[in-house]
């Protein structure tokens, strides 16, 4: 009697791996199905949305989960601090002479007044609590703690961010400040500070309800000046017309800010990208709608 064998196709491990990944890939397909028509649930949402409010409560509410983060950090120093010091040497030689050319220092009054309310902040004895004067969005629009508006932007994490943060905002607060007045120069800080703080956690706010971004609006804070020295850049180089050179190269003074926003994220990836263009949002408003007189003129960015 003869018996017949069915002879199985011959497997290779390449053919074996190839299986395997048309497998995963399978599986993956699935599983992006699955949470896609989950996430869209009315109940998925829903969960979600309580669980985050549960968190935030316990954060920012009780001392469960609020972390007792106290600024300024500590930080090893490295070149970075090296090239911040220097840099603000170099800009108060330059900015900060008396009429008469002589080398002592003079700062306008709003301008000093800025700087040191900062520097009595950074040095506060046992620094501030985080969690208390940052802005959160969370705390401003569920908390309704406004103060975190004006607060959160005269605190720094660290050394380098305090150095770098003055370098770049006495500039401009001492070239509007003489050219306008002290009293226009703080109107104009108020405006700012109060506008980009506005618009960030106005962002925030939007990507929690259009685009069900929640980590932003429960989650994450942000502290300092930079936001609102962007906006004063921008209405700096609205002031000024004409053209400035930065690295050799003219640029418009209404686009001074490029540049600067592009080595701020460069050379510090971990600063706050919404923050700063909150700032200059708040800037361009400043320059362009609450300007009398100039948008008849100057109605373009160009």
């Amino acid at each position: 009697m003869s018996e017949h064998w069915e002879i199985a196709p011959e497997l290779s491990w390449d053919s074996l791996a190839s299986l395997y990944e048309d497998g995963k890939g399978q599986l993956r397909a699935l599983r992006r199905q699955v949470l896609q028509q989950l996430h869209g649930s009315t109940t998925y949402r829903r969960t979600t949305t309580w669980k985050d409010e549960l968190l935030a409560h316990l954060r920012w509410s009780t001392r469960i989960l609020q972390a007792d983060t106290r600024v300024p950090l500590p930080v090893e120093w490295d070149s970075r601090h090296l090239v911040a010091l220097i840099e603000l040497g170099r800009m108060l030689n330059e900015h900060a002479r008396s009429s008469d050319g002589s080398a002592h220092v003079t700062l306008p009054p709003i301008t000093a007044a800025t700087c040191l309310l900062q520097l009595v902040v950074f040095f506060k004895p046992g620094g501030v609590l985080l969690s208390e004067v940052s802005l959160s969005p969370y705390c401003v629009v569920d908390k309704k703690q406004y103060y975190r508006l004006i607060t959160a932007a005269f605190v720094h994490v660290d050394a380098t961010h305090l150095i770098t943060n003055l370098t770049a905002a006495v500039p401009d607060c001492i070239e509007l400040e003489q050219q306008c007045g002290s009293a226009a120069l703080a109107a104009d800080l108020a405006v700012i500070t109060l506008t980009s703080h506005a618009l960030y956690v106005g962002f925030a706010w939007l990507q929690k309800i259009m685009f069900y971004k929640r980590y932003n609006y429960y989650s994450l804070v942000t502290v300092g000046f930079s936001g609102v020295l962007f906006g004063l850049k921008v209405w700096a180089g609205f002031k000024r017309g004409g053209a400035v050179y930065i690295w050799g190269v003219p640029v418009p003074s209404r686009f001074s800010w490029v540049p600067t926003l592009a080595l701020t994220h460069l050379c510090a990836p971990e600063a706050s990208f919404p923050a700063h263009i909150a700032g200059v949002a708040a800037g361009i408003l400043r320059a362009y709608c609450w300007e009398p007189g100039k948008i008849r003129t100057h109605p373009r960015f160009y």
